[in-house]
Parts: structure tokens; C-alpha cells; sequence
């Protein structure tokens, strides 16, 4: 055995000499010899002579390149192995008419015929392929059902289940017939030389309902399964399908050994580089003891985690939307903040004294009949009023950073109150976030004791973490995106970049009362006055009927303060409704001579 093994590395080395941007690909193709020595010399004077015709004369072959190769040397040397002694001179003729036919005379023809259980005879190994065809047509459907079967190491059967590793391209089509698996592509065994030499692949076939899994576990331990569609799936799943199978599955997948690796590890007698069989475990950081040793325990993503500790769906979307640097989430939006404005409330209580000060002067100007008095409710909403109506632009600035400090602040809240519940979950556990939700850290002594009191000595990292946190209280936190608004706390409110804002805004209002002139356009006062008026007599957001006429509706929309009108939307049964900005003479004149008017322009 020592001799193969040096052959087989002895031909490797001198083709990665030459080669040296293709070592991997080289590894690979070495163990496509059945016989791990007998055809290692055949591959590597082809390997020789196509790697430069494709890549150069240093090779760098690409992946379809590699493919390429692999699809030829990978399916005809295994088969060549099995079927030498079977291969006649009639059958090299046969084959050769149908090669010529399609690709012209096949190199060293005589020598083939004179010598077709030689490999080396065969310049073109694409030749026996349709030597192969010519071979296999005269095998009876029982000798190639024997000989495929004889190309799969059986891990497991009964009358019902059978479970197998498929040793070659030819045995993973036959029992993974009628799949979609990559590994059994027709006229393509790159993706199971891949697989082979990459890692270990079990089929596991139900005889009786015809379901077909695929468990593939890589050298690095990653494992994957796969449905009959391709379709990635769990190992849970794979449990689920062949349920008298479980023990099996752990074995093959190395879930059983987990635990044994932590007790052994924190007895000294495993290494760090055995407690990174389980694919969760990201990195360990050494302590003394070593029961102390940290793990840093790293899911697929953030969801996986969130959905282990018991979270609804609508929590994981807002947990995520609050943690994400780029979330465009609002607690509160402008137009809902208006609202409120406009109902006299928010942003009263966040004024210092100056801006209280500031607005005091303002509100003597904009509403001199009332006394100033911002605890009063109803004054607050007619102040408001008017501040909005005569302000737009400043007010609208003042209410869009409010919004914008309010929605900090809730971030703020949300972000510790999610994060307190989630770590105070896991600290009842041992465990603790490590960063965001995708990495969280415990030590192997707290594993250990968990495997000890759930009676659990048979499992992965996932399946213990879950077990662990579903004893431990997973579903008692979230509500979070359901009491969206109740994370509110006045210590994480900017109030003096918000009243900052508040004071440069209230400057430019008083500095625009202050020199209110003609040339500016509407006094301030007059349109004040004006204002005063039409809603000393009508209501806004009321709707009154045309005293000369019952069949139209009307109500104060707002008013146009740059044009001194007064906007009216008239609503009638038969026409609909339309908006009009009136001066105040036409606003009267409507009221009273609506014949005035044309009836179909308004």
C-alpha cells in the first residue's frame, strides 16, 4: 500500500511541477484510478498532453476546462477497470466504425486491435467511449445491474430502505435515476467527481414509495442534504423521511460524536481542531481549564437564531429592521406628527425656556386676543393653527426634525429592549451575544452541563442550542412590532440639536414679522386681519350650504397668504367637488350672488 501511495504521489508531484496553478484539479484526478495505482500513469501522460493543448503550456485551467477532462478520463477509466477483460477485437472494430464516422481515424488503431486490454494503447481516450457503448450493448440488464452494483459500498438494507455510497459516475445515475441531483447529469460526471473527491455522498432510497435523498458531508464536515428536486434541505428533514434510519444519519453526518468531542477536549484529549467538526462553531478561544474555553457559535444568518428563540415572524422582520445600518423603518412619520400638531400635542414639552421665550413673542403678534398660555389645550390647538397657516415652511422644518430626533430616540429604545430580552434569554442559558444575532458565544463546560441535564449525549451544536433554549423559556420574549410605539424614553431624545433647530427657525419667523413691509407682499397683520374675518364667521373643515343655494356645499380649506385669498372647495350632488382661491369680495360674492358665477367653471 505504501508503494501505491507513493506512486500515486510521485506522478502528482512531477505534474504539479509543471503544472503548478492546477494542483488541486491534479489531486483530483488521481483518485478517479479505481485501483489507486494501476491506471495513475495512463492519467497523468494525458493530463501531460491535454492540459497545455487547453491552458498553456504552465496550464491555469478553467473550470469548464476541468470539467471538460473530467468528464472524459472520469467516466472511462473507472469503467475500463471493470470491463477490460471483457473487451474483444471485433469490439474494437465496431467501435472504431462509429468513431470514424463522426470524429475520423482513431489514432494507433492497430495496436488497440492487437492489444484492447491495454489502457496504454488508447491515445484517444475519448475512443472508449464508443468502446464502452459497443461493450455494454452485449451485457444482459442483469450483468449491468450487478456490475453497478457492485460500484457502491452498501451502508445499509432492509425490505424497506436502502442507503449506499456510490463509488463511481455510473452507479451514482443508476440509483439516483429519476433525481435532478447535479451528480447524476447525463453524459456529465464532473459534478460527481467533485462530490467523490471532495467529501463523502449516501443516497438514501425508499423502495417502497420511491423517495430519494442525498447526504453529502464534506472534508471540512459541512453537511449538506438534498431532496429528490435538488432542493437544499435540513437534516431534520432527512430524519423526518426515514425516521427508523436516525442513528444511521447521525453517525454519518457525525452528529452523535459532538458531545463526545467536548467531554474529551475538556479532558485534554481532543484538539481545537476537532471541536470545529460541527460546522456552527466559528472560533474557539482557549482557557484554563479548559472546560472554560469560549465557542463562538456562528448560524447561517440572522433569522436561524431569531427562530430558535421562539420569535414570531413580524418580531423577526422588526428586529432585523432595527439592527440593519441600512433600515428605512419609521416609528413615526411628518404627516402623523403633524397631526398631532395640529391636536396640540408633541414638541411643547421638548422647548427649552429660551424657545418657550422666542415663541411667547410670536404668539403675541400671530394671536394678540388670547393671553399666551401653552398648558392650555384649546390654546395650544388654535396657536397651532396659526402658526401653520402663516408659517408653512418654518413650521414644516420644526415638525420634520422632531420626527427626526423622535425616530433616534426610538430606535434607541427598541434597540436595548430587543437586545435586553434577547441576552438575558440567553445568559438564563449561558450563553451571550457575541455580534449581532448571527454570532453568540458560551463555553464547552456550559454545553456539557446542558448535555448533562437534558440527558442529551447524541447531538450537534444546532440541535443543543435549540434543545437548550426551548427548556429555557424560547417564546416568552417579542411583542416587540405589535407595541412598536411604546419605546419611547426622553433621555435618548436630542433635545439640543432639536431646540437648536426650534431657534433658528422662530428667528427667521420673528425676523420675517419684524420686517413686514409692502415690498415683501402681505402684511402679516393685514393678512392676519383678513384671516380674522372668514373665520370669525365660518369654521374650518365645516361644511356650510351657499345661503343662495341649498344644492351646494362648501367649507374653508385654508388660506393663500402670499395672494390674500381664501381656498373654498365647493361640493355639489351632481358635479362632484373642486377647490377655488377667492379674494374676499369674490368669496361674499359667492356666497350671495352666486349667479355671478358660472356654475360649470367652479
Amino acid at each position: 500500500m505504501v508503494i501505491v501511495e507513493g506512486k500515486k504521489e510521485e506522478v502528482a508531484k512531477k505534474l504539479k511541477q509543471r503544472f503548478e496553478y492546477d494542483g488541486p484539479f491534479i489531486d483530483r484526478m488521481m483518485l478517479i484510478d479505481p485501483t489507486g495505482y494501476k491506471y495513475v500513469d495512463y492519467i497523468g501522460k494525458k493530463l501531460e498532453k491535454i492540459i497545455p493543448e487547453l491552458a498553456g503550456s504552465k496550464g491555469g485551467l478553467n473550470i469548464g476546462q476541468q470539467e471538460t477532462i473530467q468528464d472524459v478520463l472520469g467516466v472511462v477509466i473507472p469503467w475500463f477497470s471493470t470491463n477490460f477483460d471483457r473487451i474483444t477485437e471485433d469490439d474494437v472494430w465496431k467501435a472504431e466504425t462509429n468513431y470514424r464516422e463522426k470524429f475520423g481515424i482513431v489514432p494507433n488503431i492497430e495496436g488497440i486491435s492487437k492489444s484492447p486490454k491495454d489502457i496504454n494503447q488508447y491515445e484517444n481516450p475519448e475512443f472508449i467511449k464508443y468502446l464502452m457503448d459497443i461493450v455494454d450493448s452485449k451485457k444482459s440488464a442483469r450483468e449491468l445491474e450487478k456490475e453497478l452494483k457492485s460500484q457502491v459500498e452498501k451502508i445499509y438494507e432492509d425490505d424497506d430502505v436502502l442507503v449506499v455510497r456510490p463509488m463511481s459516475y455510473a452507479a451514482s445515475c443508476y440509483y439516483g435515476a429519476n433525481t435532478k441531483w447535479c451528480t447524476t447529469t447525463k453524459g456529465s460526471s464532473g459534478y460527481f467527481d467533485k462530490h467523490f473527491s471532495n467529501g463523502k455522498l449516501y443516497y438514501f432510497l425508499n423502495k417502497k414509495t420511491n423517495v430519494k435523498s442525498a447526504l453529502f458531508i464534506d472534508n471540512d464536515r459541512k453537511v449538506e442534504v438534498y431532496d429528490s428536486s435538488d432542493r437544499l434541505i435540513n437534516l431534520d428533514d432527512l430524519r423526518k423521511e426515514f425516521p427508523q434510519q436516525t442513528d444511521l444519519i447521525d453517525e454519518l453526518s457525525g452528529v452523535g460524536s459532538f458531545i463526545k468531542i467536548l467531554r474529551d477536549y475538556a479532558r485534554g484529549n481532543a484538539t481545537r481542531s476537532e471541536l470545529y467538526s460541527d460546522p456552527l462553531i466559528a472560533d474557539i478561544i482557549p482557557e484554563e481549564p479548559l472546560g472554560q474555553t469560549k465557542l463562538i457559535i456562528e448560524f447561517d444568518d440572522d433569522d436561524k437564531f431569531l427562530e430558535i428563540v421562539g420569535l414570531h415572524e413580524d418580531d423577526i422582520w422588526f428586529a432585523k429592521m432595527i439592527n440593519s445600518s441600512y433600515s428605512d423603518y419609521e416609528f413615526m412619520d411628518s404627516y402623523q406628527i403633524k397631526e398631532d400638531f395640529k391636536d396640540g400635542y408633541v414638541i411643547y414639552g421638548e422647548l427649552t425656556d429660551e424657545n418657550i421665550g422666542l415663541l411667547k413673542q410670536i404668539a403675541e403678534f400671530v394671536y394678540p386676543e388670547k393671553t399666551f398660555n401653552i398648558d392650555d389645550d384649546t390654546y395650544r390647538i388654535e396657536l397651532n393653527e396659526k402658526l401653520l397657516a402663516l408659517f408653512p415652511s418654518e413650521i414644516g422644518y420644526i415638525i420634520d426634525d422632531y420626527t427626526l430626533e423622535k425616530n433616534r430616540e426610538m430606535f434607541t429604545v427598541a434597540e436595548e429592549t430587543i437586545d435586553s430580552e434577547i441576552n438575558r434569554l440567553l445568559e438564563d442559558s449561558g450563553f451571550e451575544l457575541y455580534r449581532g444575532y448571527r454570532k453568540i458565544q458560551t463555553t464547552v463546560g456550559n454545553l456539557l452541563m446542558w448535555s448533562a441535564r437534558l440527558g442529551i449525549n447524541k447531538t450537534n451544536m444546532s440541535s443543543l442550542f435549540e434543545e437548550i433554549i426551548n427548556n429555557n423559556g424560547s417564546g416568552n420574549i417579542g411583542g416587540w412590532h405589535e407595541n412598536s410605539y411604546e419605546f419611547q424614553n426622553d433621555k435618548y431624545f436630542d433635545s439640543e440639536s432639536f431646540n437648536n433647530e426650534v431657534t433658528r427657525q422662530f428667528d427667521k419667523i420673528l425676523e420675517e414679522i419684524e420686517s413686514d413691509s409692502e415690498e415683501k407682499g402681505v402684511p402679516i397683520k393685514e393678512f392676519l386681519d383678513f384671516r380674522n374675518r372668514i373665520l370669525k364667521k365660518f369654521k374650518p373643515e365645516i361644511w356650510y350650504k351657499l345661503p343662495k343655494d341649498n344644492n351646494v356645499s362648501f367649507r374653508i380649506q385654508g388660506f393663500d397668504k402670499d395672494d390674500m385669498k381664501v381656498i373654498v372647495r365647493l361640493q355639489s350632488k351632481t358635479r362632484g367637488y373642486r377647490d377655488v382661491n377667492l379674494s374676499e369680495e369674490n368669496f361674499y360674492n359667492l356666497l350671495y350672488q352666486p349667479g355671478l358665477f358660472d356654475a360649470d367653471e367652479l
